[in-house]
């Protein structure tokens, strides 16, 4: 395995109460050679300030801060940017990878030569919480599945997606080649999109997988992603809610526009109509369950003519 630098991504919006452990857990990474990229997106907890002053003890670390708040979308394009990685990876300011994480998947990438390795997940719940006996039943699933795609990768993985393990962008390793065959759509979307706040990695996966001849996967380490209450609609409130549903559709919309100018959204009218329902028919029970259903109405009727969807 050659030394090859790779760039982690890490979008941190007001994480200050997670941010040491996921720190530390980059700096216990077995694998040495990385490029750290953290972008504040206007923190207002102190977590820019943590940023930087854990950049002065680390060579390789480049903290980007947003002068206002824009979405988790522009933050990763912003930080493609400024990577000069031969492999991007990512991690969010609240998770945490296991240390020989960007080893084993470097590992992956070069004995394979892909442009997408995809890694397993474990999901860290709250103390009691009973999600968590789900959580562990479907990694027993997804770890019996071995993935290698190398022909038609997105004929093969696009009707994947409402399977979060293959939308997500946080458990991926991408090469540096495929970023750069990607980045003006991914602009594109962020000059459109800003703001967004819900489907920005269906967007990411889409494209990515448009562009990829090889995405594999590796069982051989963890990604670490933690559930917690500020991630949660009912804690969020009408407007988030609100905000939530805007970018779901301004996301489905880039993507149905994504398959038509490439030419393929008939093939997949179908299957860009499944994720759709489906998604919405998520917002639709979150706003009975947190009586927000005169939100979830008045936005759809509102904005589904304006998105075309």
């Amino acid at each position: 395995m050659n030394n090859a630098l790779v760039s982690v991504v890490v979008p941190v919006y007001n994480e200050i109460e997670f941010l040491k452990e996921c720190v530390e857990s980059l700096k216990n990474q077995t694998y040495k050679n990385l490029e750290l990229i953290f972008v504040d997106d206007c923190s207002t907890d102190g977590s820019g300030d943590f940023l930087d002053d854990f950049a002065k003890t680390y060579k390789k670390c480049k903290v980007i801060h947003h002068q206002e708040n824009k979405c988790t979308f522009i933050s990763r394009v912003d930080a493609f940017k400024a990577c000069e990685g031969e492999y991007i990876t990512f991690l969010d300011g609240d998770d945490t990878l296991q240390n020989d994480y960007i080893e084993k998947l470097v590992l992956s990438m070069q004995l394979s030569n892909a442009d997408i390795c995809i890694a397993d997940c474990i999901e860290r719940y709250p103390e009691n919480d009973r999600r968590a006996i789900v959580a562990k039943s479907r990694l027993r699933k997804v770890r019996a599945t071995d993935l290698k795609v190398e022909s038609d990768c997105f004929a093969n993985l696009f009707v994947k997606m409402l399977n979060d393990k293959y939308y997500v962008l946080w458990s991926k390793m991408l090469s540096k080649n495929l970023i750069t065959k990607c980045l003006t759509e991914l602009e594109d979307f962020a000059n459109e999109g800003e703001g967004i706040s819900f489907g920005e990695d269906f967007v990411f996966s889409t494209i990515l997988y448009f562009y990829s001849k090889k995405v594999i996967n590796t069982h051989d380490t963890f990604y670490n992603y933690r559930f917690h209450d500020n991630q949660s609609i009912v804690f969020s409130g009408e407007e988030k809610y609100r905000r939530q549903i805007i970018s779901f559709l301004k996301s489905a919309k880039f993507i149905k526009k994504f398959l038509k100018n490439h030419e393929i959204f008939e093939k997949y009218e179908q299957n860009f109509q499944k994720w759709f329902i489906s998604y919405k028919n998520s917002f639709e029970s979150s706003g009975f369950k947190y009586k927000h259903i005169n939100v979830f109405r008045k936005v759809i009727k509102e904005y589904k003519e304006k998105y075309e969807l």
